[in-house]
């Protein structure tokens, strides 16, 4: 079990290029999120690499809606925004039984605007005062 750190370090050049572009950052860290979900149990540094670009893209929404609108103002132009960092964090916090983080990515989530969020933070919460 050898740990993929060419594909990080591949991954970490892409992010470097596109730092000064908060959509395309976002849209590199939902790449390397769909990549090391999919991996997460195959070795620790997956998982830590996986919780590390989560965390980031979950930091970066507020940017990557300024931009959106921004760029809808301007150009006219609208993006559908994805912001799997939240639904993939929650998941794995969840099957993890590390039901307090969930709950946390979930009400941040919320806190955002993402639709959605607040009815799972509620639903695990009550699945949790119930056992």
């Amino acid at each position: 079990r050898s740990c993929p750190r060419p594909q990080f370090a591949e991954f970490d050049d892409e992010l470097r290029r596109a730092n000064s572009d908060p959509l395309l950052y976002h849209e590199l860290l939902s790449d390397q999120i769909e990549w090391t979900y999919v991996r997460r149990h195959m070795h620790p540094r997956v998982l830590e690499r996986f919780v590390e670009v989560c965390r980031k893209d979950m930091a970066l929404t507020p940017a990557v809606i300024r931009e959106a609108k921004t760029l809808r103002k301007r150009e006219g132009q609208k993006l559908r925004l994805s912001f799997s960092s939240f639904k993939h964090l929650f998941i794995h916090y969840e099957e993890e039984g590390r039901y307090r983080e969930a709950i946390e990515v979930a009400e941040r989530a919320a806190d955002l605007g993402l639709k959605g969020y607040a009815e799972k933070a509620q639903d695990l919460r009550s699945r949790v005062s119930r056992s």
